[in-house]
């Protein structure tokens, strides 16, 4: 279960703001299975809003948002690896005092990662994420160039 608390400054008289002013609960489930060097692993979920009702001065709901995520990681040897990801998001329109806008999501992304050791407990990681299909909102391409250091 994932929970987003309304934390941040809220001002009811701006339409951007840091605080969200409500609740969300996400619950999930998935199953994994590891398939000798291959893993592989898919989970879904549905967020929960609660009602914010100082939204510019009007009551806002929003619907519910549903996510479906697929993740897949090939194993070698060295303990270097790589991997594939999708995940798709629908829903989440908002109402406001009863109007309903044009804000439903139907996203899809999808990505690549690849990860080597350098040193016993340390690793290099690339990934790459598109979105693949966007009705609403921003498209966007992501290079990331991470190292890691595990302490365990």
């Amino acid at each position: 279960m994932v929970t987003s608390i309304p934390t941040g400054k809220y001002y009811e008289d701006k339409q951007v703001n840091i605080g969200t002013n409500r609740w969300g609960f996400k619950p999930e489930i998935g199953v994994s299975k590891r398939f000798s060097r291959f893993y592989a692993e898919a989970y879904g979920g549905i967020w929960f809003y609660t009602n914010n009702n100082d939204f510019l001065g009007k009551k806002m709901v929003q619907k519910s948002t549903y996510s479906f995520q697929i993740h897949g990681n090939y194993y070698f040897k060295n303990s270097m690896w790589v991997g594939f990801n999708t995940n798709w998001f629908f829903g989440g329109k908002t109402i406001i005092d009863g109007v309903s806008d044009d804000s439903q999501i139907d996203n899809w992304r999808v990505g690549g990662i690849f990860s080597t050791p350098v040193t016993k407990g340390q690793s290099l990681r690339l990934q790459y994420h598109i979105g693949a299909y966007t009705n609403n909102g921003l498209n966007y391409y992501a290079l990331t160039a991470a190292y890691q250091y595990s302490f365990f």
